[in-house]
């Protein structure tokens, strides 16, 4: 039999409830969430008993909290740094790719789950139905096991590691300062780091240069110009769709009086300024990195025609006059698709060249 609770924060049993550690036989199920993140805040809940609980296979249940299309933040700079890597000549051993290469994935699930587990606690996921897994909030998975595959993931990953800090002792300088960003931005309790105003800049550290360099020394004992260059670009590109969603979730934030995001802060009109000055410098920025690659000629033509039509993206989200309404929506999903090819032209330059 199903049952609503309203509790408030000041309830003591309010935790156990999102942690789902109430109950062994129920799940509970937000259905409303008021003034997240302070002393007021009330949430509602749906009680369903498990055996009334509607949800997938297992794995499929598994699947969707790993999200796969994410790995594609780590999986694509990997593989960047792997066949720049190769083309150079510079892979000192056979098996570091594989340890490096599965160190991170096991990370990065370990750091997909924790993230979940932070935006279902500091409410986030709660109010906007189409962030997060949603394995939580449909009470496939509770917070505390996911919590808890989470801190097992990491340990994984950190077994995978050992070897390598033997093999390869200065990977430690990018390990160290990635542990202390990684666990500021993805453990914390109170909001997400996506809401801290220097959150974007410790995602692009951690997506970016701490990654690529960190990766590249795992593979070849170094790292070089070139590498910290693909990072950083890499770093600035990966937050171009993160900004992109959050102006599309601008108004739903601004009920919740949660826009905390760096969208959030600076309002629309300054946003939208933003994502076009983000855009045109991610596009120099890739022209530049390629021109001094020595990039071959189809790689131009290719990337003129990208850049000659994403100019209808800059002018569409010129136009936008409101967060409100589908318009934004649609510019992106447009900026999203330039965004794709871009990366996609990328991956097929380096496919070429380690051809070649």
């Amino acid at each position: 039999m199903k049952e609503l609770v309203t509790l408030d924060r000041q309830h003591p049993d309010f935790m156990k409830y999102l942690w789902g550690t109430f109950s062994d036989d129920s799940r509970a199920l937000p259905l409303k969430s008021l003034n997240i993140r302070t002393a007021q805040e009330t949430v509602t809940f749906r009680i369903v008993p498990l055996k009334e609980l509607s949800k997938p296979s297992w794995p499929v249940i598994w699947l969707k909290a790993l999200r796969p299309r994410a790995f594609l933040q780590i999986l694509i700079p990997m593989f960047l740094v792997l066949c720049l890597s190769d083309s150079q000549g510079l892979l000192v051993h056979p098996d570091l790719p594989w340890l490096a290469t599965l160190g991170m994935l096991f990370l990065f699930a370990s750091l997909l789950f924790a993230n979940d587990v932070q935006d279902h606690l500091s409410g986030v996921d709660r109010i906007l139905p189409d962030r997060g897994s949603r394995a939580i909030q449909n009470g496939w998975l509770t917070a505390s096991t996911l919590q808890g595959v989470s801190t097992l993931c990491l340990v994984i990953a950190a077994l995978f590691a050992v070897p390598l800090f033997f093999a390869v002792p200065f990977t430690l300088m990018m390990f160290l300062p990635a542990v202390l960003i990684g666990s500021w931005a993805f453990y914390r309790r109170s909001e997400s780091f996506k809401d801290v105003w220097i959150g974007s800049f410790a995602l692009f550290l951690l997506a970016g240069p701490l990654l690529v360099v960190g990766y590249q020394t795992a593979l070849t004992e170094g790292f070089d110009l070139q590498g910290i260059a693909l990072g950083c670009l890499w770093g600035w590109l990966v937050l171009f769709p993160m900004h992109m969603r959050s102006l599309s979730q601008l108004v739903a934030e601004g009920r919740t009086g949660s826009s905390r995001t760096l969208v959030g802060r600076l309002g629309f009109d300054r946003s939208v300024r933003l994502i076009q000055l983000w855009w045109i410098v991610g596009l120099f920025g890739f022209v530049g990195y390629h021109y001094l690659d020595q990039a071959p000629f189809w790689f131009w033509l290719f990337l003129f025609l990208l850049v000659a039509f994403s100019t209808r993206f800059v002018k569409a989200l010129r136009a936008l006059k409101s967060p409100a309404g589908s318009a934004v929506e649609a510019v992106r999903k447009q900026g999203e698709f330039y965004f794709h090819a871009l990366i996609l032209l990328w991956v097929l330059e380096a496919l070429w060249r380690m051809g070649s």
